[in-house]
């Protein structure tokens, strides 16, 4: 893991800290509709160890989703991501729905820590794949260098979407 970044669920008092990377690819959502969307991930089910309960009391594996905040060392959030688990096969798979990573000086260890919290999440909840939609929003442009830190982390390229094999 990262000396300079770290991984947690977003904190409902960090909504409002996080709003101006939502901004970089969603300028015309409002504060307001922001809140609206991070809370419903907040008070989801985040990924925890078998037997606990959330903060919403819901135990763990019941629709399981989140919000993750990538925070430097000085508390600043640089990097986000939701996620959530399918499990309507005999495999669930963890979807990131979205990723937002802005750092100017450290970008790829940014990156790096993010996809190590989604490897970890994908583990905690026994899915045998990760996807990545590319586009709208989902994922920085597909010539962005995000994508080939993807790669570089094990995923790859499937139509819209990065995919992983979790082992």
């Amino acid at each position: 893991m990262s000396e300079r970044f770290s991984s947690e669920p977003l904190a409902e008092d960090r909504i409002a800290q996080a709003y101006p990377l939502v901004r970089m690819v969603a300028p015309g959502m409002t504060l307001h509709e922001w809140r609206k969307r991070a809370l419903a991930y907040v008070h989801a089910t985040e990924a925890r160890p078998a037997g606990r309960k959330g903060t919403n009391g819901k135990a763990a594996g019941q629709a399981p989703c989140g919000m993750r905040a990538i925070r430097n060392r000085d508390g600043y959030i640089h990097g986000l991501f939701s996620y959530r688990v399918e499990a309507d096969s005999a495999l669930p798979r963890l979807l990131v729905e979205h990723f937002i990573a802005f750092d100017l000086l450290a970008r790829a260890e940014l990156v790096a820590t993010m996809l190590e919290a989604i490897d970890a999440l994908a583990r905690a909840h026994g899915c045998a794949t990760i996807h990545t939609p590319i586009g709208d929003g989902a994922l920085m442009a597909i010539d962005d260098p995000v994508i080939a830190w993807f790669v570089a982390g094990g995923h790859r390229r499937e139509g819209d979407r990065m995919a992983k094999a979790v082992g």
